[in-house]
């Protein structure tokens, strides 16, 4: 998840509040103020490269 500082904690805590099985999925915590379109997607692309790389085929 990324995003600014409040706006990811408060969603985080509302998902640990209203729906756990939903807070277990979330993975990674990354802060950006107002990322662009292609700052989002190379965060996507690193952390997706290193999921990959923990998994063995």
């Amino acid at each position: 998840m990324i995003g600014p500082g409040s706006a990811k904690l408060g969603l985080i805590k509302h998902a640990h509040h209203h729906d756990p099985k939903v807070a277990e999925k979330i993975v990674g915590v990354e802060t950006v103020d107002h990322p662009s379109d292609k700052e989002i997607l190379a965060y996507a692309r690193k952390f997706f490269y290193k999921v990959d790389k923990c998994y063995e085929y």
